[in-house]
Formats: structure tokens, C-alpha cells, sequence
């Protein structure tokens, strides 16, 4: 277990997550036992963790980060209502309901979680410029 990760391995472990894998698997389909991936998380999380270790971490946490990003967009997409019930917005205050003459009380953490959720999107979409573009058309054409 004192092996570090190599690069390539780190790359397909990396595209495992990103695709949907899970951990343990992603891990023993790239030759590694979920002990060892498990270790190398956790010693990369640390400061003083070899150069090798800190980048396997930040590749899983990007993996895992993208694939999650990629559900959310699909729920986004395919199931609003559901998306807006269980999703970065849950807890805001509900569509149609009367005014009771109180300032209702907004939780101001899924509106931190939405922020976050749309400077992740734009970070991951500018490598599509594409993308960013018809992004932003139709959020400026649901404001209108």
C-alpha cells in the first residue's frame, strides 16, 4: 500500500467517476483494491500528502463533482418539478402561496447551494463556448 498512484491511473479512475461509476468499482476496474483507493483519498486530503496523492484526491473530487453536475443538469432537464423539490432549491419559498402580510423566512443556504451550483456550471462550460452561449439565450429568454 505504499505505492503511489501513477498518472494513468489516476486518469482512469478520474473517467470511471466522471461516467457514473462508483468508487469501489471504478477503483478495482482500473487494478487497485478499494482499500488502496481509499487510502490514497485520504492521505491526498492531507497537507503534507505527496505531490502524486494530492492530484489522485483532486482528480476524484473533480470525477465525482462532474458526474454529479451531469445528474443534476438531467434532472434539471428531464424532471423540473422534481428537480425544484429535492434539488439546490428545496426549502424556498413555494410557488402560488398566498402572502400571509409576514416577510416569509427564505433559507439562505439553497440559494448558496444554487449560486455555487452556477459558478461550477460556468466554470465547466467554458470549455464549451458553445454551450456557455445557448446557456445563457435561454436563461435571458425565461427572464422575459
Amino acid at each position: 500500500m505504499n505505492k503511489l498512484p501513477k498518472p494513468e491511473i489516476t486518469q482512469l479512475i478520474s473517467s470511471y467517476l466522471q461516467a457514473g461509476g462508483t468508487p469501489a468499482v471504478a477503483a478495482l476496474a482500473a487494478g487497485i483494491s478499494e482499500q488502496t483507493f481509499n487510502h490514497w483519498v485520504a492521505k491526498g486530503k492531507t497537507t503534507r500528502a505527496p505531490k502524486a496523492l494530492k492530484a489522485f484526491y483532486h482528480a476524484v473530487e473533480q470525477a465525482h463533482a462532474q458526474a454529479r453536475l451531469r445528474a443534476e443538469i438531467a434532472a434539471f432537464n428531464d424532471k423540473p418539478l422534481e428537480w425544484l423539490k429535492s434539488g439546490p432549491c428545496k426549502g424556498e419559498v413555494e410557488w402560488g402561496k398566498r402572502a400571509s402580510g409576514k416577510k416569509p423566512v427564505v433559507d439562505p443556504l439553497p440559494q448558496l447551494h444554487t449560486q455555487k451550483f452556477l459558478q461550477l456550471l460556468l466554470k465547466v462550460l467554458q470549455a464549451y463556448p458553445e454551450a456557455r452561449k445557448a446557456l445563457a439565450d435561454a436563461m435571458h429568454q425565461t427572464k422575459a
